[in-house]
């Protein structure tokens, strides 16, 4: 996955994407053909829900508006 992300290097085989084959220098080059990685983190927060662990700042658009005062009322910070 790492390698697909762009963040380490192949040492060989190829990676192919429509059939077409394709190198990623970094995880910037990954993110232009729509491939993103999600790392794992054992940091989380066992007092918060899993939508508060996912987005522990601000709501990450507006258009969650509506709900936004409702969940940073429930929200809590570790």
């Amino acid at each position: 996955m790492k390698i697909l992300s762009g963040a380490y290097q192949r040492d060989s085989g190829e990676v192919q994407i429509e059939g077409q084959p394709t190198h990623f220098r970094n995880p910037q080059d990954s993110r232009g053909r729509g491939i993103e990685m999600i790392y794992q983190d054992f940091a989380l927060c066992g007092n918060m829900d899993i939508a508060s662990n996912m987005f522990p700042g601000p709501l990450p658009s507006a258009a969650c508006s509506s709900t936004a005062g409702a969940w940073r009322k429930r929200r809590r910070w570790c």
